[in-house]
């Protein structure tokens, strides 16, 4: 096995290309377009936001569900590759913050952050802003759909090590192993990433920081946010939220009808 850039530090769009190895494959894309169809029902409008975009499978996939798929990309490579796997795809190089550069305030019926991207962002201020954000160019009833790591669970149990991902990518097996680390400033991810080309496995881990916000946290920043009717899910096939048990965090949440806020 050879063994390459170990443990080194990386980008955004360098992190979210490998862990699109997984979020493309056909299975998850799968089961986590079902659940998003049934709670985009809801939604309403069928003009879509998806921030931090990395699964073009994914926005192929749910450009069949709406009239309409913006997507968020803040890297080059990443924004060239989802145009290329979901033609037609609007596509914008600009990050979760700049969300409002693009879209008009009250003109979409959802905006999602999945694959824990919204982990990615640097402090609990900025993600009340991002949040904000989402919530101005939100129409009224307009959902934002959040997905996380379940922190409170990694956090209070000191989970170390996360399931392995096993999937394919041109046809080559691929295996990832995620493994967090407590540091000085909150908590390291690990992206253990093994990939067998022929007969020869190449293995290299990167490193990212991340916000651990749990779910207390997230679900006070919508309501500061505007937000209500709060929905927690543990997993895409829609089970409950258990705290100490569920390996995700997923969070539907409504933009509150404006003058009813307070």
């Amino acid at each position: 096995m050879e063994e390459t850039d170990n443990k080194r530090e990386v980008s955004q769009g360098d992190w979210q290309e490998q862990v699109s190895l997984w979020f493309d494959a056909a299975e998850f894309v799968t089961e986590q377009v079902q659940f998003l169809s049934t709670i985009l029902d809801t939604a309403p409008s069928r003009r879509l936001a998806e921030i931090s975009c990395a699964s073009g499978s994914r926005a192929a996939a749910l450009m069949t569900l709406t009239d309409s798929l913006l997507c968020t990309q803040a890297d080059g490579r990443l924004a060239a590759h989802l145009k290329e796997l979901a033609p037609g795809l609007e596509v914008h190089e600009v990050s979760a913050s700049e969300l409002g550069r693009i879209a008009p305030s009250k003109s979409l019926g959802a905006v999602m952050c999945l694959e824990n991207s919204f982990a990615f962002l640097h402090s609990e201020p900025e993600a009340a802003q991002v949040l904000e954000q989402f919530s101005d160019v939100l129409a009224d009833d307009g959902l934002v759909i959040l997905d996380l790591d379940n922190y409170t669970r990694i956090l209070q149990n000191r989970v170390r090590n996360l399931p392995l991902l096993q999937s394919k990518w041109n046809d080559e097996d691929v295996l990832l192993l995620r493994q967090y680390e407590e540091v000085e400033d909150g908590l390291r991810l690990y992206l253990n990433v093994m990939q067998r080309q022929g007969e020869t496995w190449n293995f290299h881990t990167e490193s990212k920081r991340v916000l651990p916000l749990e779910q207390s946290s997230v679900v006070t920043a919508l309501r500061n946010a505007g937000f209500s009717q709060i929905r927690l899910f543990g997993n895409f096939h829609g089970d409950e939220y258990r705290p100490l048990e569920s390996d995700r965090l997923i969070v539907v949440a409504a933009r509150a009808r404006r003058g009813s806020e307070g």
